[in-house]
């Protein structure tokens, strides 16, 4: 996060600040929107897997070809298959760039050395 951000208060999320100022939450206990596959690791990772799918795999299907076509406007980059994809600039002021590495504060053990 920048050191801009941070200093206006943007390093808690708006729930966080919501639990120190006393708001009561629920934790649900079934999601019904992620295919159950996707959901594993945040269940497993954020819920210690105290939040269930509501949905099987069948209920949520994966996409197979042919896919809706691309736009003609949109920027497209190929992909290791050989397959158009859209691409997408973010405009980042004060960020960190690493070639084939996520880096996250949250994770000091992903950050590049």
């Amino acid at each position: 996060m920048s050191s801009r951000a941070l200093a206006q208060g943007l390093g808690v999320s708006l729930f966080e600040r919501m639990m120190e100022a006393g708001v009561p939450s629920t934790l649900l206990g079934v999601q019904y929107r992620a295919h159950p596959l996707l959901f594993e690791f945040p269940s497993a990772r954020f819920y210690s897997g105290a939040v269930q799918s509501g949905v099987s795999p069948e209920q949520r299907p994966q996409l197979t070809p042919p896919f809706p076509p691309l736009q003609p406007n949109v920027l497209r980059t190929l992909t290791r298959e050989g397959n158009a994809a859209p691409v997408v600039f973010i405009n980042l002021q004060e960020g960190q760039e690493a070639a084939g590495v996520s880096a996250s504060p949250d994770m000091p053990d992903s950050i590049p050395k």
